[in-house]
């Protein structure tokens, strides 16, 4: 297949989209399909205005859906009200447990400060057995020890 030129494509175009006259009776066969159509058309080919057709469309679907019975909609409430309350349930719960997390981590960490303050503490005393002899020293109630005092 070869694409048509420019020039023969309009022309194609032009010869498919010209005006036609209808035939003879056109108008009578339109206005005859028009009152036909029900009581949507009238004898002028107006419709009826929108809001009447929408009620009426309304009315045809509501007489072809089956009628539920009424404690059908009660019981579909009460089970989506059933699904929401575990559903917040569920989110409470996660969200004391992310804390619970949370704070065991900070207990951990305060824990492992603790350690090793009391380590480094232990550690000081350690080396100087000599001044827990004497109690009364000017530098303070542990010996000589200044960073344990929380002067360094």
């Amino acid at each position: 297949m070869t694409d048509p030129k420019p020039a023969d494509l309009e022309r194609a175009l032009r010869k498919a989209l010209r005006p036609v006259e209808p035939r003879a009776g056109f108008e009578e066969r339109v206005m005859r399909a028009l009152d036909a159509s029900g009581p949507a058309a009238t004898a002028l080919g107006r419709r009826e205005p929108l809001a009447r057709r929408i009620a009426r469309l309304a009315e045809s679907v509501g007489r072809a859906m089956p009628q539920r019975p009424a404690w059908a909609l009660g019981t579909a409430a009460a089970v989506l009200l059933a699904l929401l309350a575990a559903g917040g349930l569920s989110y409470r719960e996660h969200v004391r447990m992310r804390r619970a997390e949370e704070t065991r981590g900070q207990v951990l960490e305060a824990l492992r400060i603790a350690n090793d303050k009391l380590d480094a503490a232990f550690r000081l005393l350690a080396e100087e057995p000599d001044s827990r002899s004497s109690p009364s020293r000017p530098d303070g109630e542990f010996g000589g020890n200044r960073q344990l005092n929380g002067l360094d």
